[in-house]
């Protein structure tokens, strides 16, 4: 008694052994005469012809879908983003015996068959690095798949180039891309197609063009993922290229609490120095110098995470503006105390004048004369005590106006600057 298998195996007859169609054996030996019947018989040696054209003269249709693992690292500094991911390739070639059927089992190729039949000679143009999956074994199989498609998936992992543009970093949206084309085989031999320009009635899966995983880069979230097509020519040809697009939106959240919030209390640290003495004069330049180096620092810093681009970041802006901030409440304190001492030196020569208009000085100069014991020590502190005058606390606020307008103008100044800032760059941006 005999069972019948369901392949495809020609005029040929093949014997099969009576085995208990419920016993593993059964099964074993029916997925091998299954694997004889429809890999080898359909290989022949036109099969090996290197050329993807149908047996009609028209261009052998390849189809593409492209399922998205991962995006692990997206590096502004190297203009480029890393993924991992598979690429399903379908593809009909008519000089193999391979069933039409909308059912049936999908069979591995070997690979000793694989060496010796057409596969599609596709690259991916903007790459600038990668490789195919070696963990355990290599991530690369050819299968039979229904309609008499093969079905080649293959497991990358790639370095892809990014044009990007920084001038709202860190409040900017990346638009990047993949591209796919065929090495040597123009429209005229090999037409890249997205697997959903598949006609309907081959159409048996729910398979995109383009399928994102569960991925969460760790700077970006991915907003929109599309696919398109366009047409290059050559002095060889013309030739098809398929494009995955990505747009990625950086998050904020991180470079707030890194960068925006302490940058902005070292401002306000700064404005602290209005309210000090006018003659407090190591602790006003320390503080103002501090906050000068501290944010020098924290400028290079977010600077060496991006690319040597020939303009200035939104976050350049913002760090600009606090080192003026700082500078120039540098520079007020250096006006006041200069003005401070001007006014001194004023305010001491009038006195001067007015004790020597009264007799005082010559009342000194008297008992001088008059007292030949007295020591030249004694004639000193006789002149330091008659030329002293207490200094008034009227006379110093008298001389800090500018310190007290400075501590309205300074923050409001800078309270309108944020304002306008955050208005300007939020306003085309979407990165919370």
């Amino acid at each position: 008694m005999s069972e019948n298998t369901g392949c495809n195996t020609g005029t040929s007859t093949i014997a099969v052994l009576v085995i208990p169609r419920n016993s593993f054996l059964y099964s074993c030996i029916v997925e091998v005469y299954c694997a004889a019947a429809v890999c080898f018989p359909f290989f022949n040696r036109e099969a090996a012809d290197w050329r993807g054209v149908s047996s009609e003269g028209k261009p052998t249709d390849v189809f593409i879908n492209i399922d998205v693992m991962d995006i692990d690292e997206i590096a502004e500094e190297r203009m480029e983003y890393s993924m991992q991911f598979y690429v399903n390739e379908y593809w009909k070639d008519t000089r193999l015996n391979i069933s039409n059927k909308p059912y049936g089992t999908h069979f591995q190729i070997p690979k000793e068959i694989l060496k010796s039949i057409w596969t599609p000679d596709i690259i991916f143009e903007n790459s600038k690095g990668g490789w195919v999956y070696q963990l355990a074994v290599p991530n690369i199989i050819v299968k039979t798949h229904l309609y008499g498609y093969l079905h080649r998936f293959t497991r990358y992992n790639m370095k892809i180039a990014c044009s990007m543009f920084l001038q709202n970093f860190p409040m900017d949206t990346q638009k990047c891309f993949l591209s796919i084309a065929s090495l040597a085989n123009d429209d005229s031999k090999m037409l890249l197609k997205w697997v959903d320009e598949r006609s309907e009635e081959e159409t048996l899966e729910k398979v995109h063009d383009l399928y994102l995983g569960n991925v969460h880069p760790l700077k970006y979230h991915v907003t929109n993922a599309t696919t398109s097509k366009y047409k290059q020519e050559w002095p060889i040809g013309i030739f098809t290229t398929l494009q995955a697009n990505f747009t990625f939106v950086r998050h904020l959240s991180s470079h707030i609490f890194n960068s925006y919030i302490p940058s902005g209390l070292v401002v306000m640290l700064s404005f602290l120095s209005f309210w000090l003495n006018v003659r407090s004069v190591p602790a006003r330049v320390a503080l103002g110098l501090t906050s000068l180096l501290t944010l020098s620092t924290q400028a290079s810093q977010v600077r060496s995470h991006l690319p040597p681009i020939n303009y200035l970041t939104a976050i350049d802006v913002w760090l600009f503006s606090c080192i003026l901030q700082v500078f120039l409440s540098l520079v007020e304190f250096a006006t006041v105390y200069s003005l401070y001492s001007r006014k001194l030196r004023n305010r001491r020569g009038a006195s001067g004048k007015a004790w020597s208009d009264n007799g005082s000085r010559r009342l000194v100069g008297s008992e001088i004369s008059d007292s030949r014991s007295d020591t030249r020590q004694g004639k000193r502190k006789t002149e330091k005590i008659s030329t002293k005058e207490p200094m008034s606390a009227d006379f110093e606020e008298e001389l800090q106006p500018l310190d007290r307008a400075s501590r309205i103008i300074f923050p409001l100044g800078f309270f309108v600057f944020s304002l306008v800032y955050w208005i300007s760059y939020l306003k085309t941006s979407r990165t919370f």
